[in-house]
């Protein structure tokens, strides 16, 4: 169902379509004179709506160039879902690379931003028209058929507009965050090296070995045997690289041995430990045996300070030194071997205590950027069928 006064018709009855120009290597150079859009950058680093380009190459003669108002898709992609992006390039005589499908849209019925997001909303609808098994293909004539609703124009770009005000929201959540994540970086280079002191703290610090520190804990629990029902925590729910924890589950009766740990234990993703994932927790449970859970040593380690320690470039260099191939896990023997400078133990929880802040103040952005992400798609949902109109 559509309101009064907007249509369903076939894209192809308010747009053309076109295919981008090849690019070799030699043609995409740092300072070319030319603008450029190629298939690997596009999907990877723009948006509904482009307003700038950061790509440039070679002058490619007679090549395919965007007017104000394009919207580009893949035409092929490794994913099926890779295909169902789009976004509306609002650059002049930018030259598209080769497997770019180039859309342009009828001023007088058809706003590309609109389109843009309209296209990104049907991903279900385009999914349909996939084609391929290794590399999949989407191809124009397909897309030509495809229905969207179509409300008045100067309604279509202020559906647009609301749409990409949501947008650059999210954006500016995402830039603030990397900032925020850049700024623990740095801090904790400074106050786990001791280049930095808090206030009150003079001490010398003493060489430990991570072994002094922590240890791991070999408590086991068999699900099969107790039947299930423990928070648990698989390598799945470690968010790569940020401490975070990104889920939880329950074991079953079938589920296979696990390790228990308890509040302020370390938990430390062994398996791959490049991916740098772990957690300081908060509550007790049991998690995946390729999970090292760690207790600080009393009166040796703050579990605070061992959370950020664990988070180090040394730490993960000497946890990579792995045994497997395919499946690299870490050994216990050589990272309770290496050797790094601690404080006392009230600094050691000083400085655990100022980084997990930050931590905390980045988990506060994160859970804003979701709500924001989210609140966005239900416009998208509401303001594309009509269901909600703007005044």
């Amino acid at each position: 169902m559509i309101p009064d006064g907007w249509v369903e018709d076939e894209l192809g009855a308010h747009a053309a379509f076109l295919k981008g120009s090849g690019l070799s290597k030699s043609d995409l150079v740092e300072h070319g004179p030319e603008l450029c859009i190629h298939y690997g950058e596009l999907f990877t680093t723009y948006g509904p709506v482009v307003d700038e380009v950061v790509s440039r190459c070679e002058d490619v003669s007679g090549a395919c160039r965007s007017r104000c108002g394009d919207v580009l898709m893949p035409g092929s992609d490794v994913t099926p879902r890779g295909l169902a992006t789009a976004s509306a390039v609002m650059v002049e005589g930018v030259i598209l690379g080769g497997d770019v499908i180039a859309i342009r849209p009828t001023p007088s019925t058809l706003w590309g931003p609109y389109l843009a997001y309209s296209l990104r909303l049907s991903k279900e609808k385009i999914l349909r028209l996939v084609k391929g098994s290794t590399v999949y293909h989407i191809h124009a004539k397909d897309l030509s058929g495809l229905k969207i609703p179509l409300p008045p124009l100067a309604e279509q770009q202020a559906i647009a507009e609301a749409l990409s005000d949501a947008d650059a929201l999210v954006e500016s959540l995402d830039a603030l965050i990397a900032k925020k994540r850049d700024m623990k970086q740095a801090a904790m280079q400074q106050l786990l090296t001791g280049r930095t002191r808090l206030p009150g703290f003079t001490e010398e610090w003493q060489i430990r070995q991570v072994g002094d520190l922590c240890s791991p804990r070999s408590s086991r629990i068999d699900p099969r045997v107790s039947g299930g029902g423990d928070f648990c925590i698989e390598l799945e729910h470690l968010e790569s690289g940020t401490a975070r924890l990104l889920g939880s589950g329950l074991t079953t009766a079938t589920s296979s041995l696990k390790t228990k740990f308890v509040a302020d234990d370390v938990l430390f993703g062994k398996l791959r430990s490049y991916l740098r994932k772990s957690w300081l927790a908060n509550r007790s449970g049991v998690c995946s045996t390729e999970v090292w859970v760690l207790a600080a040593v009393p009166d040796r380690a703050s579990p605070r300070f061992l959370a950020q320690v664990v988070q180090t470039d040394g730490f993960i260099d000497a946890a990579s030194m792995s045994y497997g191939t395919h499946m690299p896990r870490s050994d216990w023997s050589i990272v309770a071997k290496y050797e790094l400078e601690v404080p006392s133990l009230p600094e050691q929880e000083a400085v655990g205590t100022v980084l997990l802040d930050m931590d905390s103040e980045i988990d506060a952005l994160v859970a804003q950027r979701e709500k924001a992400e989210l609140v966005k798609q239900g416009m998208m949902q509401e303001l594309l069928s009509g269901r909600v109109r703007l005044v």
